[in-house]
Parts: C-alpha cells; structure tokens; sequence
C-alpha cells in the first residue's frame, strides 16, 4: 500500500483527544474532551484522581491522601490503573478507576 506524502502528513498531524467520564451506576456525572496536547498522561492521572476524590471521598479522606508522618504509611485510596493495545493492534490507551458505585474512565480518541 502507497500512501502519499500528503496523506501521511495528514495522519500524523490529526489531533487526539483524552474523553474524560465519570459515572454513578449508569448516571454520567461529567464528561469532557482535552486534545492531548493540552494535557499529559501524567496530568490526567492527577485530573482523574481529583475527580474522583470529589465525587468518592470524604474531606477527611482526602486530607489523609496527602499527609505525610513519619513512619506510618501513606493512605491511598485512589488506585488508577493504565492500559493500552498490544504493539501488533492500533494505538489505545485507557485510564480507570472505581471507588464503591463511581467510577472515571479516560480514553485515546481522535
């Protein structure tokens, strides 16, 4: 298969998208699109664990997320797993994390 300068320049310049939702049993409680450009993998695993912090968590419960005493271990309450597409299948990269009956998801879109 051939594919012309144009087409290929074309392919690699189309923006991607990270589609950001959280849900209650089938309730969306927010949804968003960010061009990845704007946001790194690193920030939306920030952006992921803050939101759900908001809408799982207690004030309390999150306070202890960020304390740190000496020799105790640290709470984390909010475990976001990655996952992506083996190398033989298109590019696919996803993001979850799920505390009771909320749960955010983030995903690789054009």
């Amino acid at each position: 298969m051939h594919l012309s300068r144009h087409k290929l320049t074309e392919m690699s310049t189309k923006a991607k998208y990270w589609t950001i939702k959280c849900t209650k049993h089938l309730s969306t409680l927010y949804q968003t699109k960010v061009d990845t450009k704007y946001l790194s993998e690193d920030k939306l695993m920030e952006f992921i664990r803050i939101l759900m912090s908001k809408y799982a968590l207690s004030d309390d419960e999150i306070l202890e997320q960020y304390l740190r005493r000496p020799f105790k271990k640290s709470v984390d309450f909010i475990q976001v797993v990655r996952t992506n597409s083996n190398l033989s299948e298109p590019l696919s990269i996803n993001f979850t994390t799920q505390i009771a009956d909320i749960s955010v998801s983030a995903w690789l879109a054009d």
